[in-house]
């Protein structure tokens, strides 16, 4: 299983254009990126045609702080997400599983201004192919937003799927 993971992570890493650059900008910072989001958040979910629901994350260290992971749970499904910097392409890159058996590859820049986007994938052979774009908000480090939507294409922006609205609770 250790195997297959490190072969997924080095495919999602080259597809997703891990090269070495002429003029390395300054290191990626897992504790700077995403220190304020550790801890348990309540969301409150939308999606059009479909009732509200909640959902709980729980964002906690592992690995010496330099992985992120996140476990989400709902009424009928849950899932976990594993984010860190990939010192190829210093940025951000993750995988997630979900109960029902199901995956997504992500990479991630960082956030600027409090705004952040991550595109998702789906491997296919060597190639990753684009399924997902999440927006990230940061309101303040205890009020965050996160519309997804499916991928982007060349003739436009992807449709939307949901909206999670999160409240970080009281520890």
């Amino acid at each position: 299983m250790r195997l297959v993971r490190t072969i997924a992570f080095a495919l999602a890493a080259t597809a997703m254009g891990a090269t070495a650059t002429a003029e390395p900008a300054a290191p990626k910072s897992m504790t700077a990126e995403f220190g304020w989001i550790v801890g348990t958040w309540t969301c409150h979910n939308s999606q059009a045609g479909k009732p509200d629901w909640d959902s709980v994350k729980k964002f906690e260290w592992i690995y010496g702080q330099k992985t992120l992971k996140e476990t989400s749970t709902q009424s009928d499904s849950s899932g976990q997400f594993f984010t860190t910097v990939d010192p190829n392409t210093n940025s951000f890159k993750g995988i997630g599983l979900a109960s029902g058996g199901g995956y997504i590859v992500w990479s991630y820049e960082g956030m600027v201004n409090d705004k952040a986007t991550e595109v998702g994938y789906l491997i296919a052979g060597d190639k990753l192919i684009p399924v997902s774009r999440s927006d990230t908000e940061r309101l303040s480090d205890t009020h965050f937003i996160i519309r997804d939507f499916r991928a982007d294409t060349p003739t436009g922006k992807g449709a939307a799927l949901d909206t999670e609205d999160c409240t970080k609770n009281a520890n």
